[in-house]
């Protein structure tokens, strides 16, 4: 990828192997820890169903994610780190028609849902369930940000990146995965539509972040699929056409600014 070219701190496959390991063995204890607190207090257990309860555990997750990509990263500063993993790269125009791309698989996965084909709709609780004014939104914003968040940085801005650094283009999309196959084992084994759907998701999440490096691309795509897959489409669609607009505003100020300078 030319965005790596010219970088002292590569990463490879040792690092991103380290790393999966890392949140493999976390993954599992806090798994374990919430499946025994839930069997050994009826009141945890009710607890952990409620918006505090479910925004504690993505705080947890969250935090495993950032923490261990950042240690794996060896990268002590941090606007080092934000530049590696691709934040300091705007979306682009080539993000822009990926995200258009995720709309179309979440209305796939969509249609999937209501004829009882997905994983989402063999559960009979759905997002926001029992919430409302406040709830809702905060549950909303964890759903569509905070968690394609600390998701696209752990696997596309760091993990995708490191494979990346030892193998080529394939190896490295499959990897990623299998490897978010397992952090959605739940979901990807109850049924295969809605393994289909992700696993098309998931590549072109890869391959946006081949193409541009860019991970607010990533995170454009993650939130969009997101969103139309909590019924946000419309929000989703105005959401991207203002994006759109602003894109080409960028691109004309662009042109009349390198205009001027051949004038001079």
């Amino acid at each position: 990828m030319n965005f790596k070219k010219g970088n002292d701190l590569n990463w490879n496959s040792g690092d991103a192997w380290q790393c999966v390991i890392a949140l493999v063995v976390c993954d599992f204890l806090a798994v374990h820890w919430l499946r025994y607190g839930e069997r050994h207090s009826f009141e945890f257990w009710k607890w952990i169903q409620t918006l505090a309860g479910t925004y504690f555990t993505v705080a947890v997750q969250g935090i495993i994610y950032l923490g261990l990509i950042i240690y794996f990263s060896k990268i002590k500063h941090f606007f080092v780190f934000c530049q590696k993993i691709g934040l300091r790269r705007g979306i682009t125009l080539f993000g822009w028609y990926s995200a258009c791309v995720a709309v179309v698989i979440a209305i796939i996965d969509g249609y999937g849902t209501r004829r009882g084909w997905t994983a989402s709709s063999l559960r009979q609780d759905t997002i926001g369930h029992g919430f409302s004014g406040i709830q809702y939104l905060l549950c909303l914003i964890k759903t569509v940000f905070i968690v394609p968040f600390y998701e696209e940085a752990a696997l596309r801005g760091f993990l995708y990146d490191a494979f990346r650094g030892s193998y080529r283009v394939f190896p490295s999309i499959c990897l990623i995965v299998c490897f978010s196959g397992y952090l959605h084992w739940h979901s990807i084994t109850a049924s295969l539509y809605t393994f289909a759907c992700l696993a098309a998701l998931w590549t072109l999440l890869c391959i946006v972040k081949e193409r541009t490096g860019s991970l607010w691309d990533c995170l454009l795509c993650h939130a969009v699929y997101n969103a139309v897959g909590i019924n946000l489409w419309i929000s989703s669609i105005l959401i991207l056409i203002l994006i759109l607009l602003l894109l080409m505003r960028s691109s004309y100020l662009c042109r009349e600014t390198l205009g001027n300078k051949e004038t001079y």
